[in-house]
């Protein structure tokens, strides 16, 4: 959600069996992930996944943080003057996008160390980080790769196939258009 302005969203608790929505705790949030027990999340306090600043260095950079759903705290991972966002967590392991090397890479967390780069992208930048349990998908070059956390290699294409005969397409055609 956004509170009161297009450069912030407002995480929410949305219970799976029903019920209302409820904030969490943290003000501002970009792009996260809650880890795989549902007692933590990952997210970045500033929301920029639509902006056009490449290599920023300013203010609006992202960094990644942690907040624990039960105790109400929360944990600066990243301090860098690069963008760190898009976050995802895959098993105990946090992952994010960041343009620290100048493009956009898939790096790994280290907790009390510097974040492992883990792809290896020179041309275009990876994007849109998704996870799964045992892997990670993104965005490069218009292709979709995935990032295997088990054996730390990406590979390339996913593809998606599907055969135009089992798309629906309806047209609203409306006379007071």
């Amino acid at each position: 959600r956004l509170p009161w302005g297009i450069r912030m969203g407002q995480p929410y608790y949305v219970p799976v069996d029903g019920g209302m929505e409820k904030p969490l705790a943290v003000p501002e949030a970009g792009g996260g992930m809650l880890s795989p027990d549902g007692k933590h999340m990952v997210f970045t306090p500033k929301d920029r996944e639509f902006r056009t600043w490449k290599r920023y260095r300013g203010g609006r950079a992202q960094d990644v943080w942690t907040y624990d759903l039960e105790n109400n705290t929360s944990e600066q991972l990243t301090d860098h003057d690069a963008t760190d966002h898009q976050p995802v967590w895959v098993g105990d392991d946090i992952y994010f996008i960041s343009d620290r090397d100048y493009h956009l890479n898939l790096y790994k967390y280290v907790k009390g160390g510097a974040p492992q780069k883990v792809t290896n992208h020179d041309t275009y930048d990876a994007l849109w980080a998704s996870a799964g349990p045992e892997a990670i998908v993104y965005e490069n070059g218009g292709y979709l790769w995935r990032y295997d956390t088990n054996n730390n290699e990406s590979t390339k294409p996913i593809r998606a196939n599907t055969s135009f005969s089992l798309l629906k397409i309806e047209m609203c055609v409306s006379s007071s258009i």
